[in-house]
């Protein structure tokens, strides 16, 4: 029997979010720059997705991700 695949929740131009039907979230980010509000908002999209499933786990493919800067950081830190 084939695996249902992960389906697209959410994208803006930092990455995209799937939920997994094997009940997690997967965020793939995107090259480049990113504005702070576009990742504010994709990490908020990944909160409503993992408690709208009452999911508990996340992949975070960040192997195209630049590092983030303090204040992105400090931002995800208390968020």
């Amino acid at each position: 029997m084939p695996l249902a695949p992960p389906q697209l929740y959410f994208e803006n131009a930092v990455g995209r979010l799937y939920g997994h039907p094997d009940g997690y979230a997967i965020i793939q980010f995107n090259a480049g720059q990113r504005k702070f509000s576009e990742l504010q908002r994709l990490y908020t999209q990944l909160r409503w997705l993992l408690e709208l499933h009452r999911w508990h786990r996340f992949l975070n493919d960040q192997r195209l991700l630049d590092p983030y800067n303090p204040e992105e950081a400090a931002w995800i830190v208390n968020h």
